[in-house]
């Protein structure tokens, strides 16, 4: 699901890098895999996993993988005061498996 939703965040920077009308290439990709997304959730639900849990394991993956993504495709600088909330969610992921 998380790398679902960076394949669309990836499909929409890239349209925010192009003229106009040639960012709709990218722009519909982006859409429609948002809206698959939903599909995806539907299946986690389904498995009775509890909602707070799902989102916080989904937001920190996702978080890792746009910082990945920021870095080594669009050389994006990382400043440390971000690498020490980055820190700081991932510890938030391994609180919540060790206690919930």
């Amino acid at each position: 699901m998380s790398l679902v939703t960076v394949l669309g965040d990836y499909c929409v920077k890239m349209s925010s890098l192009r003229p106009s009308l040639e960012s709709l290439k990218w722009l519909i990709p982006g859409a429609l895999i948002y809206a698959a997304s939903a599909f995806g959730w539907f299946y986690i639900f389904t498995q009775k996993m509890k909602f707070s849990t799902a989102a916080v394991v989904y937001a920190v993956i996702v978080i890792v993988f746009h910082v990945l993504l920021s870095v080594f495709y669009f050389h994006e600088k990382i400043h440390p005061v971000e690498f020490i909330g980055i820190g700081f969610a991932l510890i938030s992921l391994i609180i919540l498996v060790r206690f919930a």
